[in-house]
C-alpha cells in the first residue's frame, strides 16, 4: 500500500511540474505560484518516506 502511495505522490510531482511549465509558458503568475505551492506541499508529505 505504501508503493502505491508513493507513485501517488510522484504522480502528483509531475503534475505540480507541468502545471508550473504551462504558467510559465502562458505567462500566468498565478498558475505558476500556485504550481509552485503545490509542489512544495507534495515534497512535504513525501518527507517521511525519504526519512526510512
Amino acid at each position: 500500500m505504501q508503493r502505491l502511495d508513493l507513485w501517488g505522490w510522484i504522480l502528483f510531482l509531475l503534475c505540480a511540474l507541468l502545471f508550473g511549465a504551462a504558467g510559465l509558458r502562458d505567462g500566468d503568475v498565478l498558475m505558476t505560484v500556485g504550481s509552485v505551492f503545490f509542489l512544495v506541499a507534495c515534497v512535504l508529505f513525501l518527507v517521511p518516506y525519504v526519512r526510512r
